[in-house]
Formats: structure tokens, sequence, C-alpha cells
């Protein structure tokens, strides 16, 4: 339930970042493109968290539950990161985007192994 509630708010967060970006960033093409970056990130991996927050729900294994975790990790460290460069124009937040990309492919290996896992242990979702 609790990654639910996270991923809800990371959804909100997207869209009043997208309606405020929409107006603030237009001006400066390259701040624009980074911008877009950041908000396809964080479109496309809550609903995975949700996917992942859900099956933790249910208990299926604690690789889900790893797995909600470094998505969300990446995902503040990803997007977080681009959102606090283009509206502050602070260079030095660009720096850990890497590290939220990384987290971001783990947490797809995670949730693979995950699949893997539960499915050596004849296991059904």
């Amino acid at each position: 339930m609790t990654f639910s509630i996270i991923a809800s708010v990371l959804g909100l967060i997207g869209v009043i970042a997208g309606a405020l970006g929409s107006h603030a960033v237009s001006m400066n093409p390259e701040i624009s493109r980074v911008f877009g970056i950041a908000q396809t990130f964080l479109f496309f991996h809550v609903p995975v968290v949700l996917f992942t927050g859900y099956l933790a729900s249910k208990n299926l294994s604690n690789l889900f539950r790893y797995a909600s975790v470094i998505f969300l990790s990446g995902i503040i460290l990803f997007s977080g990161n681009l959102y606090l460069y283009c509206f502050t124009g602070i260079l030095l937040f660009r720096k850990f985007t890497p590290m939220g990309g990384m987290l971001l492919m783990v947490g797809w290996i995670t949730l693979a192994y995950s699949f893997i896992k539960l499915k050596g242990m004849n296991g059904k979702i």
C-alpha cells in the first residue's frame, strides 16, 4: 500500500512539474530537452512502482519489495536531479543523474530476477 501511495504522489509531482515546466523551461531548448527526459522517465517508471508495489503487497517474494525501493530511488535520483537542474540551473544536480539511471537498470534486473525466482518456486501471479 505504501508503494502505491508514493507512486501516486510521484505521478502528481510529475503533472505539477509538467505544468510548471511547460511555462518555465520552454524558453531554453537544452533545458526543455532535459526536462522532457525527466518527465519521460518519471511517467514510465511510476506505473512500474505501482506494479512492483502491488506484487510486494501479495508477499510473493521480498525481491518485489526490493525492486520497488530501487525503482523509487532511481526515479528520485534520475528525474529528481534533472528537475532540480531545470528549475535552478545548477549543473551540480546533473552529476548525480547517472546514479539514478543505474538504479533504474538495477531495478529492472531485480524485477526480472524476482520473476525468475518466483517461477523456480512454482509461484503464480
